[in-house]
């Protein structure tokens, strides 16, 4: 139930975000699920607590549900295939991340910089990191800015010898990847 939960809450903040952008209202995802009986509730919950994961129900839930949005004009099809995907990369990477990472993403959609396909492409990056890497950069402790960006280009105002030291214990290889991640990357500039 707990991973359920975590997925619906993810997809009702990637998809309100983009109708936030539009000034639309979004349907409630209770709305969506109601059109399931308590069998089928129970069984997809019963599905995630065995399986670990999110299982086939739910992409029956979420495959609805993006119907809907994109039938109302609330998303276009490639936001909800951006919004998909980041959900189920998000799904499959809980473990890494010590904050909340849905709230992180609600927050950038409704700040309105980034684009849901700049947050699909960074999870895209995050996802093809190694798992020590995903264990480094799915900590609220990590900045890109203060620990690598501001000692490269001399911003001795925004330099942190923590932010560094996290930084300088990626691999070369996940630096290289964290370069190339849209949100996480971001320097201002």
């Amino acid at each position: 139930m707990k991973k359920f939960l975590f997925a619906s809450s993810a997809f009702a903040l990637l998809f309100s975000g983009a109708a936030i952008a539009q000034d639309v209202e979004v349907p409630a995802l209770t709305d969506v699920l109601s059109g399931m009986s308590d069998t089928e509730v129970a069984e997809m919950e019963s599905s995630v607590a065995v399986d670990g994961a999110l299982g086939a129900d739910l992409d029956i839930v979420v495959d609805a549900a993006v119907a809907e949005a994109i039938s109302d004009g609330l998303i276009s099809a490639e936001e909800a295939a951006d919004a998909t995907a980041s959900l189920n990369i998000v799904s499959a990477n809980a473990e890494f991340f010590d904050f909340d990472i849905l709230d992180a993403i609600g927050e950038v959609i409704a700040s309105g910089e980034f684009s849901m396909s700049d947050i699909r492409e960074t999870l895209e990056g995050f996802n093809t990191l190694s798992d020590a890497g995903k264990a480094v950069v799915g900590q609220e402790s990590f900045d890109f800015y203060a620990g690598y960006f501001a000692y490269q280009n001399g911003d001795t105002a925004n330099q942190d010898a923590s932010a560094q030291a996290i930084w300088n214990s990626l691999s070369a290889a996940d630096q290289a990847i964290v370069m190339t991640m849209p949100v996480v990357a971001d320097t201002g500039t």
